[in-house]
C-alpha cells in the first residue's frame, strides 16, 4: 500500500516510528517531513503536501480503473438535486452527521460532485 505522512515538531518522533513500522511491513510510504525537528515549523507545511499527494494518487488511480470524474459522467443531472437533497434531509441518518447540514450545503457538496 502506498501511504503519504506528515507532521510536525510535535510528532516528530512517532512519525519516525510510524514510517519504520509501515516499511518494514512492506508499505511504500512517502515521507513529507519535517525531517528533523525544529520547533518553529507548522504542520501546514506538511499536511496539505501530503493531502495534495494522495488527491492526486487518487485521480490517477480512478483514471487507471476508467473510473467517472464527477456526477455527471454518471448520467446525474441537476434537476434531480431537488429530490435528492429533500431525501437527505428526511433521512434518519441525517440527524446523526456530526454536523448537521443544511439543504443549501448538500446543494454545494451535489454542484462540487458534478
Amino acid at each position: 500500500m502506498r501511504i503519504h505522512i506528515g507532521s510536525d515538531h510535535a510528532g516528530l518522533e512517532l512519525k519516525a516510528e510510524l514510517v519504520k513500522h509501515l516499511t518494514n511491513n512492506g508499505h511504500d510510504v512517502t515521507d513529507h517531513g519535517p525531517l528533523e525537528y525544529d520547533a518553529l515549523d507548522d504542520y501546514p507545511d506538511f499536511c496539505i503536501p501530503a493531502a495534495e499527494a494522495v488527491a492526486k494518487a487518487i485521480t490517477a488511480m480512478n483514471a487507471r480503473l476508467g473510473l467517472p470524474k464527477g456526477l455527471a459522467e454518471m448520467g446525474v443531472d441537476r434537476a434531480w438535486f431537488d429530490k435528492v437533497i429533500e431525501g437527505a434531509m428526511a433521512d434518519h441518518c441525517h440527524k446523526t452527521n456530526p454536523r448537521i447540514a443544511t439543504a443549501q450545503e448538500y446543494r454545494e457538496m451535489l454542484e462540487s460532485a458534478m
